[in-house]
């Protein structure tokens, strides 16, 4: 059995055994941080206004994600 450690961010280092996973979560993340950034640099929306709504459940999801397959 082979295991691999990914380092998420800062604070999360995960083992795992599903490289494709990860790798779609990370891509995830990715996605995610590329809408926060085209909302932020928005005129017309108030990022923290959009971001407590919209990001704070894709947060939560990929963490669940990610503990589900620690």
């Amino acid at each position: 059995m082979i295991h691999e450690w990914f380092l998420i961010d800062q604070k999360t280092l995960v083992k795992v055994q599903q490289v494709e996973l990860v790798q779609s979560i990370l891509d995830g993340m990715k996605a995610i941080k590329s809408v926060e950034q085209s909302i932020k640099n928005s005129p017309v929306y108030s990022y923290d206004h959009v971001s407590r709504k919209t990001f704070a459940g894709y947060n939560d999801q990929l963490k669940r994600c990610l503990q589900s397959i620690e």
